[in-house]
């Protein structure tokens, strides 16, 4: 099987982007090339234009750049090469079935054989020939040095470049050129200035810098100085001395040497260093942000090289009894920050903790090694005894409120219960007061009691009078209790049945016809036609009132006998005091 290599999309649409934006500027046309006609697309295809070129939408069963090849034929496996266009044909005698026309430049049954015009074209003056389809003729011709032209033809001018630098004169040769220097200059293109420091070495211990016409030696950093840097210099008794940080300086042939002190190194002792470990007692070395070395000493340890043992590293104080060891190092002392209940210079005395009476509300004291233990009284806890236990936990029972007191507890019951803990049900039927009213009988239960009343009392002690007991409704009509808060008391009230009205529904009330379930088209038309007329009403109301504020502004004005006669009418005949209302 033939593998066949694809390109990526991407990477196609990269190299078509980077091939028209080498391509030259296109000239400017004033008329409009039209690519597509009538006979673009064979075989029914409908053409269509794209950016200096056109494409083709083929009809089913045709493919190619002009709907020229037919799928599932032999040219629709693409055999032309080199974009050659493929027709396909009917083989003869063994030949293949299809046919290539091939691009100019490109030969062959199947467009690959690239046509040689370096054979018929050849390329003068020795010139090198190669194909190249986008070349006229198909040729590139790699011309010698000194030749230029499509074909090698020209002699090329070496001095147009301007290849001689300084002022100085081309001469044109065959493939060369040759550079008359000015004074001053040499080289083949006058590009070298002529260095007096190269060729009679001036400058003994120093840099020698060339100028026109002389040179200058530059002797700082040698040791030496002078106007050939042939003096030698003692640095070691320059106003500002080379070596630092306290380093020795000994002077040598154009030259000095220093001998640091520790801590530094380089060639002036500027540089501060930890390789000389100069940090002892498992210190550690730094290097300071302003340039310096810095011995991080450990604990109880100092001096520039944490050379010095603090008072504090003899272990004066107890370690099992001192929180910390602090020192002096001026005077060399030390002080020992004892643990509680530890006192003395080194720790070592037991505090007794009792002589301060730390045991509260009756606790006894009792010293230990370093601490004390108090026994506190009943009702008492804490280190100091300060802490008074709790005795309320779930004592109160039925809803009761525990009041915590010293070594004991006081439950405050509700109504209903008594007891140390609000466990004894109060028999309220029991009491000196008779908590039923009007002679009522009382009935105890868990936690409360029930008046059991009579047909003629109401509420929970049966002290309001039942009203529906002188309210007597007729026909039928239900008597119903409410209770009005302003007056504390029962109201009655008869709920009449349908027909009849009235306080004791003794009134019978207008007839009500049976309810017809049905609905009536009318209740659905009737509204619908009331809105109509309603909107006609509004609309001729409307057009009334504007018609008569058209009437008021026109037409003849024609006055009464009256206005002509001058009379006078009495305004107090005409408007005519109403008579008076009766309130009822």
């Amino acid at each position: 099987m033939e593998t066949k290599a694809y390109l990526h999309p991407t990477i196609i649409v990269i190299i078509t982007l980077s091939y028209y934006l080498l391509l030259p500027l296109p000239v400017r046309c004033q008329t409009e090339v039209n690519f597509c006609t009538n006979d673009t697309c064979d075989n029914n295809g409908s053409c269509y234009e794209v950016e200096n070129d056109f494409g083709c939408n083929c009809s089913e069963g045709w493919t190619g750049k002009t709907c020229n090849i037919l799928k599932n034929s032999n040219c629709s496996d693409g055999p032309c090469k080199n974009s050659g266009q493929c027709t396909p044909q009917t083989p003869t005698g063994g030949g293949q079935s299809f046919n290539c026309s091939c691009m100019d430049g490109y030969q062959g049954s199947t467009c690959e054989v690239v046509v040689d015009n370096c054979v018929d074209i050849p390329c003068q003056n020795g010139g090198n020939c190669s194909v190249d389809l986008t070349k006229p003729d198909f040729i590139t011709c790699s011309c010698p040095d000194g030749f230029d032209g499509l074909k090698c033809e020209n002699n090329k001018n070496d001095c147009l470049s301007g290849v001689c630098n300084n002022n100085g004169i081309c001469e044109d040769l065959v493939n060369d050129y040759y550079c008359n220097c000015t004074e001053g200059w040499k080289g083949r293109n006058c590009e070298v200035n002529i260095d007096e420091c190269n060729e009679t070495l001036p400058c003994q211990h120093g840099t020698c810098t060339d100028t026109p016409g002389s040179y200058i030696c530059n002797c700082i950093g040698t040791g030496y100085n002078g106007s050939n840097c042939a003096d030698e210099v003692d640095e070691c008794n320059l106003p500002v001395p080379p070596c630092q940080n306290g380093a020795s300086c000994t002077n040598t042939e154009g030259s000095y040497e220093c001998n640091c002190t520790i801590g530094y190194d380089g060639t002036d002792c500027n540089e501060p260093s930890c390789d000389d470990n100069q940090c002892i007692n498992n210190s550690t070395c730094t290097i300071t942000n302003n340039n310096k070395w810095k011995c991080n000493c450990m604990q109880f340890y100092y001096g520039k090289f944490c050379e010095t043992p603090g008072p504090c590293t003899n272990n004066y104080c107890s370690a099992s009894n001192t929180n910390y060891c602090s020192q002096n190092e001026a005077d060399f002392t030390y002080t020992c920050h004892c643990k509680q209940g530890w006192q003395g210079e080194n720790c070592t005395e037991d505090v007794n903790e009792c002589d301060s009476i730390p045991c509260k509300n009756g606790g006894t004291c009792n010293n230990t090694v370093g601490s004390y233990i108090c026994d506190c009284a009943l009702g008492y806890t804490g280190t100091n005894c300060t802490i008074n236990i709790d005795d309320c936990q779930n004592k109160c029972q039925n809803n009761g409120t525990c009041t915590d007191l010293v070594n004991d507890f006081k439950c405050h019951c509700p109504d209903a219960y008594s007891g140390k803990t609000c466990e004894v049900d109060v028999n309220e039927c029991d009491n000196d007061i008779q908590i039923c009213q009007n002679n009522q009988s009382c009935e105890n239960t868990v936690g409360s009691y029930i008046c059991k009343c009579t047909q003629q009392y109401l509420g929970k002690n049966c002290e309001y009078n039942n009203p529906c007991m002188n309210l007597k409704c007729e026909n039928g009509g239900e008597c119903n209790k409410t209770y009005v808060g302003d007056t504390d008391r029962y109201e009655g009230l008869c709920d009449c049945v349908t027909g009849y009205e009235g306080v004791l529904c003794e009134k019978a009330g207008p007839s009500i016809d049976p309810v017809d379930d049905s609905i009536d088209i009318w209740v659905i038309i009737g509204p619908i036609i009331a809105i109509i007329i309603i909107i006609v009403i509004i609309g001729v109301v409307i057009f009334l009132i504007t018609a008569r504020n058209k009437r008021a502004t026109r037409g003849q004005y024609c006055p009464s006998q009256q206005e002509t006669a001058g009379a006078r009418v009495e305004l107090g005949n005409v408007l005519k005091r109403p008579p008076a209302e009766r309130l009822i």
